[in-house]
């Protein structure tokens, strides 16, 4: 049995060496109600033209089979042939694409749709594929439902993280604290703090991989979330990163979070233009959610940056160790005890 990858990382479960499904775009991630866009290739290498039916099949939510959606594919003679399909992410909880030719089935993806409702599977990343970690050849695809704007929390007193009331002080404020787990990029942190990446580009959103490390390891009562400033320089989809970003608040508070900063991706040296889409989806989505959205500004001072901090000029992928400092102290604030090297 082989596997045949495309360009954006999905593996197809194949058995003939002639005809090859090639799965073109799959998301990642849509909202519950947009419809799941399936773009696949049928490649023929053989010498001779060759027929070929692809069909659609799912499961509902209701738990009934979805009416089978059948497309018939002609492939010259070492060449290709195209077809799309839709699905109505909302209805469906897994369907699979077939490709059938002279009456078996030559090729197949399984995928498995992942609603709010639904608990968090153990993933893993099989040849740069998201799958559950207990079914092996399904491709996962998340489903959240989008939250839109409530009371702006956004800029709340830092006590409102640490869930004590302003008003008290000495030993009943520190009895009042939430200690926040928290989660920064690899090269932000001091080794205290759990790391995110650093994350190669594979085909997946960097956001993707962060929100798998949380929710694989971790349900706290309050943190604080750093993003990983690969999305950047991935080029993410801001649409594809709020996406991601909802399905990770909804499922912290409905997993038991009360209180959740979030720190939007940064990186110095990169145009504000770049970052400030992905900054502006994270303060809405914080708004939305009811989490406290941090700032990122005082991070980029060109001088926490400096390869050498006493020479401007050559600059470091991540914060040298005064910006670090800087970083850490903030944390503080919220109670984090992260302390710098």
């Amino acid at each position: 049995m082989g596997v045949l990858s495309a360009a954006a990382g999905e593996s197809v479960e194949a058995k003939s060496k002639t005809l090859f499904l090639i799965v073109d775009y799959l998301p990642a991630a849509v909202y519950a109600g947009d419809e799941i866009a399936v773009n696949v290739r049928v490649e023929n290498s053989s010498k001779a033209a060759m027929d070929a039916e692809l069909t659609l099949e799912g499961t509902r939510r209701d738990g009934a089979n979805s009416s089978p959606r059948t497309q018939k594919v002609q492939c010259a003679a070492g060449g290709f042939a195209s077809a799309s399909f839709s699905v109505a992410s909302a209805e469906m909880t897994a369907f699979a694409l077939k490709l059938n030719s002279a009456g078996e089935t030559v090729a197949k993806l399984n995928v498995d749709v992942l609603h709010d409702d639904e608990p968090w599977p153990k993933t893993v990343v099989r040849g740069g594929v998201i799958e559950k970690e207990t079914a092996a050849g399904e491709r996962l695809i998340w489903v959240p439902t989008r939250r839109e704007k409530k009371v702006d929390r956004a800029f709340l007193p830092m006590k409102w993280l640490l869930g004590a009331d302003e008003k008290k002080k000495g030993a009943a404020d520190e009895k009042a604290r939430v200690q926040p787990v928290a989660f920064l990029p690899s090269g932000y942190s001091d080794g205290k703090s759990e790391a995110l990446g650093p994350y190669r580009l594979d085909g997946n959103a960097p956001v993707l991989h962060a929100a798998r490390t949380i929710l694989d390891s971790v349900s706290a009562p309050a943190l604080v979330i750093g993003l990983p400033p690969e999305d950047i320089e991935a080029a993410t989809d801001p649409r594809l990163f709020r996406v991601v970003l909802d399905g990770l608040l909804t499922r912290l508070k409905s997993g038991g979070a009360q209180r959740v900063a979030v720190l939007p991706p940064f990186k110095y040296g990169i145009s504000d233009e770049r970052m400030k889409g992905f900054w502006k989806e994270t303060a809405d989505a914080c708004v939305a959610h009811q989490a406290q959205y941090i700032d990122p500004s005082p991070f980029l001072n060109e001088s926490y940056w400096r390869a050498d901090p006493a020479q401007a000029g050559v600059y470091a992928a991540q914060p040298n160790s005064t910006g670090r400092a800087q970083l850490g102290e903030y944390l503080k604030e919220l109670g984090v005890g992260v302390g710098v090297k």
